[in-house]
């Protein structure tokens, strides 16, 4: 006996390397069957759909599909680690869209409006808070508890009001946001002043693998609160006396380079998600790009990655997110690791 299934010879099906999707295309499957099937849209043409799946001899999956689709269909098969991947982005587990934070208010004058923007942040993000109390209530020891802390629950977030007083710590040249970004790879939200509803949002871009995950955090933040998107690349500024040279963003997006795939690559997912944005850029040193922009956009959020470094990189880095951190007013989310804890390429 031969079953329907065998009939289908694994080289009766055109085999995609490099599979790519996105949530307009990955909308027209039930994630159940997506889920089920291993399966998802990779392009809609002429009114034909094409579908990737690891299975696509299945007879039974591809009608089950059909039944859902009720549009032409080619099915293509392609690896199983690449749709893994895929259906991991597009069709999450409804329970993986929530996450855990940690939350802490150290500012007694203003609890209750830190408070009140941490509620918000938790509601917007489907977050469930655990509320940080140290038992010691100033010096280093705060932190070495909240390490622990972090250490037991692992968090993706951490969000708080640092208190001012930290020159006293014996954190060195570190603020107490990088001691504790340095030493756990944990997400945290700075801030002193709360700013909400969000409404604008600050993407700045430095490293690729850094900046991947910031802007996955920034579309979650700008779709869930409706807010826009600022992408600023972080460029070293160009001396005015060379003009021909000064940096031009239609010619940058036009081009060849790294900076412009890397900017028409984050424009495109940030266009994919149906979040407006836009990228400017500017021509100062780097920490006054951050500075100026911060204080002249209006923006209710900053988001930029994270990374451990070393050498003179490290000291560079750490002076930058030092300074915006000592003089900047708005929120700043630092970025390490998706909300499933996964870290960058």
């Amino acid at each position: 006996m031969i079953t329907v299934e065998e009939l289908f010879h694994e080289d009766d099906y055109l085999f995609i390397e490099e599979v790519k999707s996105s949530p307009r295309l990955a909308r027209l499957l039930d994630p159940s069957l997506a889920r089920k099937h291993q399966a998802i849209p990779v392009s809609e043409e002429r009114g034909r759909i094409t579908i990737a799946m690891v299975h696509p001899e299945n007879r039974r999956a591809v009608y089950e599909m059909n039944q859902f689709i009720q549009k032409p269909t080619l099915f293509v098969r392609a690896k199983k680690t690449t749709m893994e991947a895929l259906i991991a982005e597009y069709y999450p587990e409804p329970n993986t869209f929530g996450l855990d934070m940690i939350a802490w208010c150290p500012d007694t004058g203003k609890k209750r409006e830190d408070e009140n923007y941490l509620k918000y942040l938790a509601e917007i993000l489907d977050a469930r808070v655990d509320w940080f109390e140290p038992q010691e209530k100033q010096g280093a020891m705060i932190y070495h508890q909240m390490l622990e802390n972090i250490a037991s629950e692992t968090p993706s977030l951490l969000i708080s009001s640092f208190p001012g007083n930290y020159h006293s710590l014996p954190f060195l040249l570190q603020t107490p946001q990088i001691y504790l970004l340095s030493r756990t790879p944990i997400n945290l939200l700075s801030f002193n002043k709360p700013s909400w509803p969000i409404n604008k949002i600050l993407l700045i871009l430095q490293n690729y693998s850094e900046d991947s995950l910031a802007l996955n955090w920034a579309i979650r933040f700008a779709r869930s609160s409706k807010a826009s998107i600022t992408i600023l690349p972080l460029l070293r500024p160009v001396p005015k006396m060379f003009t021909d040279f000064q940096h031009d963003l239609p010619t940058i997006l036009q081009s060849s380079s790294n900076l412009g795939h890397h900017l028409r690559r984050c424009a495109e997912k940030i266009v994919a998600w149906d979040v407006r944005g836009s990228i400017k850029l500017r021509n100062e040193t780097p920490d006054w790009q951050l500075l100026l922009e911060m204080n002249e956009g209006g923006y209710d959020l900053v988001i930029l990655g994270y990374q451990k470094m070393t050498s003179l990189r490290k000291l560079c880095k750490l002076d930058l997110f030092s300074t915006v951190l000592k003089q900047g007013s708005i929120p700043m989310l630092f970025t390490q690791t998706d909300s499933q804890g996964k870290k960058g390429e």
